[in-house]
């Protein structure tokens, strides 16, 4: 039996209500007893019944359909999928709800909470189940206005496949409350040990609530779940009393205004491109209360972020960004204090450790040339410049280590090395950090000992002005080196590392250097909004693929819009750059289109 406290507590929570939309992961959970009363409610399926749906109330007899107008609830239930009117039936011990019509169909039938994509279901005692002789599936709305009770009732099933089992258990949906209730009656089983799933879900695989045995604890002493895949033990030691009760209380709504908390950042700073998490703390909560993430690039002026409805929210950073969360509750808002995270220089971003190598002497050799004609960078007869066991070098950003380079302008970039090796080089065009497959250039896959190679280097006309780097390394020529292993570790040759500078002199303006483009979402499948700068009035944006080719381009006037919506669906996957132009400057931004 519960205490006096916790039936304080669920008189409180029956008395407040819910408004529709709250997540089933803060429904309270209590357990109780009472005396297990059998309904004469409207029967559906029969001795035969096996992995049926009853979604309409014209098959009584169910069928393999898993989606219809479902059978009214005779109340308004408010739930995860908001104010629910109609139910459906799964033969194997769970339901679902909706509004107007009801879709049952779920990657696991005979344990529904399991699912990867939500459903908006309860389940009561889910499993393989089948009917038998002398079972009945039935429903019914007992009581009167505003106190009415939807009972599902399942009476003398069995394991499917199985003799000997006899289950009888009720589902119960309350109205105002909004309380969930199963409620367990004689149960039965045979020597064949199973599980069932006890709980329920709300509309994405995230959002759950359900019960866990924990070790031989049996029914009365179930935990909650961490997982959706969890079960609850059924044996013939472990079965649920007579009379059971697992009932799952509606938090009550939120109270206005919002306590907003604040806002925390994952992480101080990342590399551009890299992904932030960001989190409302102490912050009060209830059904009824929204949730906006705005971004800011100055803690002023704010901007809210499209689909980050949520108490978290994770992105990609191109600048300095601060975050903070508007919570709503009926009518009145309140914004979280906000996280700034900062934008670490790319050339602080690159993998530089476990590189392995080796051109100690004795061993294969080394990179002994790397030259960009036409600038100061001339490293010549560097020899081995690892220390012994780190095969790695990071060139100081002075003198004839460095190099400019123009945006749209060829440059011959040459290597030379002491033996017969493996060449690559990788140049960090779109400055993310990192030295993507599409940023590398084969020089040789088997170089003469001591003979340059070259190979012409053209510089992006998309690039963002500012310091990035290139890597040069070497290996055996029998070894792998190609366009996946910039940070592979090898056990011959070295790695060197150059800072350079990329300028594009006809489009940047002094001060819109490393002015970036802020797009969301990103990677992106069909849309992807472009938030336009508030210096920028009228121009064109621009869409190109790796290669520098324009793929997309379309006028814009900000006079007319904040933003700009476009249309990817027909791009293929891979990495693009959006190029957004005025008079005065061009600002860039890598966008990810991600496949279907």
């Amino acid at each position: 039996m519960i205490t006096f406290r916790l039936r304080l507590l669920l008189a409180v929570l029956l008395l407040t209500g819910l408004q529709a939309g709250a997540q089933v992961s803060t429904y309270l959970f209590v357990q109780d007893s009472t005396t297990y009363s059998p309904i004469n409610g409207m029967v559906i399926g029969d001795s035969l019944t096996d992995d049926q749906y009853f979604v309409d109330t014209a098959s009584p007899l169910g069928g393999p359909l898993t989606s219809g107008p479902g059978i009214p609830i005779g109340f308004t239930f408010g739930y995860a999928a908001g104010n629910c009117d109609v139910f459906g039936i799964s033969a194997n011990g769970w339901i679902g709800v909706g509004s107007g019509s009801v879709n049952l169909s779920n990657t696991a039938p005979y344990f529904p909470l399991s699912t990867t994509a939500g459903g908006n279901i309860i389940a009561g005692f889910a499993r393989n189940l089948a009917a038998q002789d002398g079972s009945r599936l039935e429903y019914a709305t007992l009581g009167t206005a505003p106190d009415r009770v939807l009972v599902v009732q399942w009476t003398n099933y069995r394991k499917r496949g199985n003799v000997g089992d006899a289950f009888n258990f009720q589902i119960r949906l309350y109205e105002g409350s909004n309380n969930i209730e199963f409620v367990y009656g004689p149960v039965s089983c045979n020597i064949n040990s199973s599980f069932v799933q006890v709980g329920m879900i709300g509309g994405n695989s995230s959002d759950f609530n359900l019960r866990a045995s924990l070790g031989g604890g049996g029914w009365t002493g179930t935990v909650s779940g961490v997982l959706n895949s969890a079960t609850v033990t059924l044996n013939q030691s472990e079965l649920p009393p007579d009379g059971l009760v697992f009932r799952f209380g509606a938090p009550p709504p939120c109270t206005a205004p919002p306590i907003a908390g604040n806002a925390s950042a994952s992480a101080v700073s990342v590399c551009p491109n890299n992904f932030v998490t960001v989190t409302l703390q102490n912050f009060s909560s209830g059904p009824g209360q929204s949730y906006q993430w705005e971004s800011s690039t100055d803690n002023l002026n704010w901007s809210p972020i499209v689909g980050a409805i949520s108490t978290a929210w994770n992105q990609t950073l191109l600048a300095t960004t601060w975050f903070r969360c508007v919570l709503t509750c009926d009518g009145q808002s309140a914004a979280s204090t906000a996280a700034m995270v900062g934008l670490n220089e790319p050339t602080l971003c690159y993998c530089t450790t476990n590189l392995g190598g080796n051109c100690d002497p004795g061993s294969y050799g080394f990179i002994d040339l790397v030259k960009i004609t036409g600038t100061p960078l001339i490293n010549d007869n560097s020899g081995c410049t690892g220390t012994i066991g780190l095969y790695y070098t990071d060139y100081p950003d002075t003198g004839n280590y460095t190099a400019t380079l123009l945006a749209g302008s060829s440059y011959t970039l040459t290597v030379r090395s002491s033996f017969n090796a493996n060449e690559s080089v990788w140049i960090d065009w779109d400055r993310n950090g990192t030295f993507d497959v599409t940023e590398w250039y084969d020089l040789s896959r088997s170089a003469t000992p001591n003979v340059a190679d070259s190979v012409t280097i053209t510089v992006p006309g998309w690039i963002i002005p500012g310091r990035t780097k290139m890597r040069v390394r070497n290996r055996l020529a029998s070894a792998p080196n190609s366009a996946i292993d910039a940070c592979t570790q090898m056990a011959s040759g070295e790695t060197e590392d150059y800072t350079l500078t990329l300028e594009d002199p006809t489009r940047i303006s002094s001060f819109q250097v490393g002015v970036a483009l802020e797009l969301f979402p990103n990677p992106a499948r069909q849309q992807v909004e472009l938030r336009l700068p508030d210096t920028f009035l009228t121009g064109q944006v621009e869409i190109l693929d790796f290669s520098g080719r324009i793929v997309f381009c379309s006028r814009v006037e900000k006079n007319k819009e904040e933003s700009k919506l476009l249309d990817v669906r027909s791009l293929s996957s891979g990495i693009y750059v959006v190029r957004l132009s005025d008079q005065y400057a061009s600002r860039s931004a890598r966008l990810v289109k991600s496949g279907e």
